[in-house]
């Protein structure tokens, strides 16, 4: 790691953690009489649980993985920004 100015090795940045806010949905299956729970905003993130409390517990389980797994999916991704003329 390179050294900084007074010849000790520079820290690397922490990861600042983030609060996110996303819309979930939670409703009672009356089939099975669970509850499932899903997250509109990222598609394919549903769970559910014996209680509305347990469903959402595993929903956001479910978006902190399926949030890392996307973050890993994009290591060494640009964001770019174009613009169409019309």
């Amino acid at each position: 790691m390179p050294a900084n100015s007074a010849g000790r090795p520079r820290s690397r940045p922490s990861r600042q953690r983030r609060t996110l806010s996303l819309p979930v949905i939670v409703y009672p299956d009356p089939a099975t009489r669970l509850w499932s729970a899903e997250c509109p905003t990222l598609r394919g993130c549903h769970s559910g649980g014996r209680t509305r409390g347990e469903a959402m517990s595993n929903i956001k389980e479910a978006v902190a993985l399926y949030l890392q797994a996307y973050e890993e999916t994009l290591k060494g991704a640009v964001l770019e920004t174009i613009e169409i003329a019309r």
